[in-house]
């Protein structure tokens, strides 16, 4: 009985698959042109680290320094930080370290 679980699972993901690569391209569908916003999970994942040592350093909470990296970029969310800022984003966090 499992095994014919598995194999109808199996064979669901797969319709679903197909009518994923099947289905036309519809850019209205994204927010914003891919490779414009820090989307990479990469750099996301590195701001949060950042934002995790900033906390031990400071005591402020996550939440806290992620909103206030959004605002001094006028950004509604560190999701929407342009990518072209990347090196300034590593400034921030660098400069407020230093103010310490």
């Amino acid at each position: 009985m499992l095994g014919e679980y598995l194999v109808e699972t199996r064979e669901r993901v797969q319709a679903l698959e197909q009518r994923r690569d099947e289905a036309p391209y519809d850019p209205k569908e994204d927010d914003q042109p891919v490779g414009k916003t820090l989307r990479s999970p990469q750099h996301l994942g590195q701001v949060y680290v950042l934002a995790r040592q900033e906390r031990r350093r400071s005591g402020q909470a996550v939440s806290a320094l992620l909103a206030a990296l959004a605002q001094a970029f006028g950004v509604p969310d560190i999701s929407d930080l342009p990518e072209s800022a990347w090196d300034d984003v590593l400034g921030w966090f660098w400069e407020r370290q230093r103010r310490g």
